[in-house]
């Protein structure tokens, strides 16, 4: 958030807040942002609704909100969500449909230098409606410069084009390297552009469609190995069928920006406007079929794989040894150097896996409405929160990056009292594990109780359901800390506070403080 200029965030509650000025903005945005919502009505105003409709205003223009959580796992686990990303492949589309729709302009100079100007224009025109993402002005400015190139009669190396867009963005905003989406953009781009050639060259083959297939595979293939480390290092997932998966999204992404091109450019003839979206739908429906197919096949992602910043880097040392391979085709260093990093990355992730197996914690997640009380016994994860919760995209944004990066086999949601598990106590909300005493507050289940001698407790998680006051708290237990779950009413937080304050007691609350993690010895 800091490398977007973005450093603090708060909460506003709705009716709240108050507009101090308006049109003060970009006119070029502006005036952008309008017409992607004209499109976005006409594609409605069509009968492209659900799925169909989410896809292709993520596809065609760059717009993410509509995309369900279902369709969105889907195409991450098959391996096609970048399809969704308008990225330098969607730029490069629509280039190779602008330039064979144009072919009559190749006759002379001057129809050439028309030619040249309409692509860059239009090329810049769909990089401002789909938001101007890293990736898509990596390619807008790779291509101006080709197309400039060629138009004086030069070849531009294509890795000084690279070199130049990347140069430039920079330029403007420096903090963009830190940017998820460029490292995976170029990363892409100069894997594919070096490898693809060289992994094409592999097999002679004579037949048009197979060569097809295969020059798409190459491509998947280069992409892959570009990206795979900084993909698994952000997401921690790696998709098994991405070779197939692309074979299907990349001509169906080809064919579905030049129908949505048609549909718009025809919109005002109804016959043939109802046509064009009527094969827009069907393509779509096939697209999401596939994908979801793709990703109900057995192993189709790899989930929970945790590398390390170190173990990132020596990925690619590794994949640069065998650039040196390629070459210079030195092959007894290649060898010596690819054991050497081998052994280095496995000795750092064994490493890593070893402290987070004998390493045990508490852990009060930032949960919103739901408590989420976990600890984590060795390699296993014991949840305490509603049922219903789990599974659901907040249980899993909270608890996946904790999961993949303590190495967890194993989760178990805790269900009664029951708990056969060496160590671990937990009777009517009262938790022990080993010598770490902690009572659950989630409703009036204490404060009917009047005790001669005080309960000693380490830890009182309050959470939601709690309808008492502190003092009925002190007069029941003895605790070195208190600890206040997000899933509070904020009301009711607040008025703990205030009483908590009068008795000099310092609660820790996680809605402002943020998880609460204790070791357990």
């Amino acid at each position: 958030m800091a490398s977007k200029n973005i450093y603090y965030q708060s909460y506003i509650k709705l009716g709240k807040w108050q507009l101090m000025a308006k049109n003060q903005g970009s006119f070029i945005y502006s005036l952008a942002y309008d017409l992607r919502k004209k499109l976005l009505s006409i594609y409605k105003e069509k009968g492209i609704s659900g799925d169909e409709f989410s896809v292709l205003a993520a596809l065609t223009l760059g717009v993410k909100d509509f995309l369900s959580d279902d369709i969105t796992k889907s195409y991450s686990s098959s391996g096609a969500m970048h399809i969704l990303a308008v990225s330098g492949l969607h730029v490069g589309i629509i280039y190779l449909i602008l330039n064979s729709l144009l072919f009559f302009m190749d006759k002379n100079r001057l129809l050439r230098v028309l030619k040249a100007i309409v692509l860059i224009v239009f090329i810049w025109f769909f990089a401002f409606i789909t938001g101007l993402s890293p990736s898509v002005r990596r390619a807008a400015l790779m291509l101006t410069l080709i197309i400039i190139g060629q138009l004086s009669g030069r070849h531009p190396s294509i890795y000084n084009s690279i070199a130049v867009s990347a140069f430039l963005i920079l330029l403007v905003n420096p903090l963009i390297i830190l940017q998820v989406g460029f490292q995976l953009s170029y990363a892409a781009v100069i894997s594919i552009v070096y490898f693809q050639p060289k992994l094409y060259r592999i097999f002679e083959i004579n037949n048009w469609l197979i060569d097809k297939v295969w020059a798409l595979t190459t491509v998947s293939i280069a992409a892959q190995i570009g990206t795979f480390p900084i993909s698994i290092y952000y997401f921690h997932k790696f998709p098994v069928y991405f070779f197939l998966s692309n074979l299907i999204v990349i001509p169906a992404a080809y064919l579905i920006i030049s129908l949505a091109i048609a549909l718009l450019l025809f919109n005002s003839v109804g016959f043939l406007s109802n046509f064009f979206a009527f094969l827009l739908k069907y393509v779509l429906l096939g697209l999401n079929f596939s994908t979801q197919l793709i990703e109900q096949l057995p192993f189709s992602s790899i989930d929970n794989i945790s590398f390390s910043l170190l173990e990132n880097i020596l990925l690619y040392l590794l994949i640069a040894v065998w650039l040196i391979y390629f070459i210079n085709n030195r092959r007894m260093f290649v060898i010596y150097a690819s054991l050497v990093l081998v052994f280095v990355f496995f000795t750092s992730r064994s490493y890593r896996k070893l402290r987070a197996g004998i390493k045990n914690e508490l852990v009060v997640f930032n949960s919103g409405n739901t408590a989420l009380i976990a600890i984590k016994q060795n390699k296993d994860l014991l949840l305490f929160t509603d049922s219903s919760f789990v599974g659901s995209k907040n249980y899993e944004y909270l608890t996946d990056n904790y999961i993949t990066r303590k190495f967890i086999n194993n989760t178990y949601l805790i269900k009664g009292d029951f708990l056969n598990l060496p160590n671990i106590y937990l009777k009517n909300n009262y938790l022990k594990i080993n010598n770490l005493r902690i009572v659950l507050l989630n409703d009036n289940h204490f404060t009917d109780r009047q005790n001669t001698q005080k309960l000693k407790v380490n830890l009182l998680i309050i959470s939601k359901g709690f309808n008492a006051n502190i003092q009925q708290i002190i007069d029941l237990f003895e605790f070195d800390e208190i600890i206040l779950d997000a899933s509070l009413a904020s009301w009711r937080e607040n008025a703990i506070m205030r009483d908590c304050a009068t008795m000099n007691i310092i609660p820790f609350s996680v809605r402002e403080q943020g998880a609460y993690v204790l070791p357990v010895k």
